[in-house]
């Protein structure tokens, strides 16, 4: 839902063709809106930008109850920005924003200097088909995937595909399928790949999020299966995926994804104390997600 006060930028729609490998797979469309706010014209203006992308499924079966409470919290939002700002500066109504700095600086840039070297793994690649064992084992994509990445850098095993019911769910009913999880992931591992995989939410999906005690006990499993029973050493983790409040219903504060995150993180380390468990993969950081 575009919020209130915004003019639509652009808007497009994009498809996502699966990779050229041979192997069947049903096109995903994504919509992106790019949308401004207006900026507000008193001492302290406002100018919000937003980059959205959505499943247009996801778009489409958008609850009439979530996107009123999402334009009710971003029209407060605003409403106490616009106050705020009427009660900065000078009171008159005729306030006028202070032009920016003109001032031309000049930056050298000395190419052949090193000051710091970027971590190895400050980037990687998200690769969701590694969800699944025929992709893992396709000589074809696995070419691509090291064409691409150069084994630099982290593949991170990332998607609600993981939960739900498709080709890359790696569990049903709160249960881990150890043979498939072991055929997807030993290809990567053997090839010298640094994997890092995202547990997004509990065994029932996106809402499956509230119990921080189940949800530790399914991350645990999983560690269990893929670094125990199998040995794959996967060593990165991550927990969970955009339960934030402003982005999800009805989400966590900061609070709860901290508890969530800690009492997930020491039972997966108490099943391999090598782990290190990090999160969470964050939609954005809006002012209503850091509110108690």
């Amino acid at each position: 839902m575009v919020a209130p006060f915004t003019k639509i930028i652009t808007t497009e729609l994009m498809p996502c063709k699966p990779a050229l490998t041979g192997l069947s797979q049903k096109p995903r469309h994504f919509v992106i809106v790019t949308y401004k706010a207006i900026s507000i014209p008193r001492n302290y203006a406002l100018i919000l930008s937003f980059w959205r992308c959505h499943n247009l499924w996801d778009l489409i079966r958008l609850s009439f109850k979530e996107s009123l409470i999402k334009f009710i919290k971003v029209t407060l939002l605003f409403v106490s920005i616009l106050w705020l700002s009427s009660c900065g500066g000078s009171s008159g109504s005729n306030a006028e924003i202070t032009p920016p700095n003109t001032n031309v600086i000049k930056i050298n840039i000395d190419w052949e200097r090193v000051v710091r070297k970027v971590p190895l793994y400050a980037y990687g690649i998200n690769s969701p088909a590694n969800f699944i064992p025929a992709y893992s084992n396709n000589l074809t994509f696995m070419s691509n995937l090291k064409s691409i990445t150069q084994k630099k850098g982290f593949i991170c095993l990332h998607g609600w595909g993981m939960l739900g019911d498709s080709p890359e769910a790696w569990q049903k009913n709160g249960v881990w399928d150890s043979t498939k999880i072991n055929q997807a992931l030993r290809p990567l591992v053997e090839d010298g790949y640094t994997v890092m995989i995202n547990v997004p939410s509990g065994p029932q999906g996106e809402n499956d999020y509230r119990d921080p005690k189940a949800f530790a006990k399914f991350c645990a499993d999983l560690v269990r299966t893929v670094n125990i029973e199998h040995g794959l050493g996967i060593k990165y983790w991550e927990i969970p995926n955009e339960r934030e409040s402003d982005f999800s219903y009805p989400g966590l504060s900061v609070s709860q994804v901290a508890i969530l995150i800690k009492t997930a993180s020491v039972a997966m380390k108490a099943v391999d104390p090598s782990i290190k468990v990090g999160g969470q993969q964050q939609h954005g950081l809006m002012l209503i997600f850091l509110l108690p």
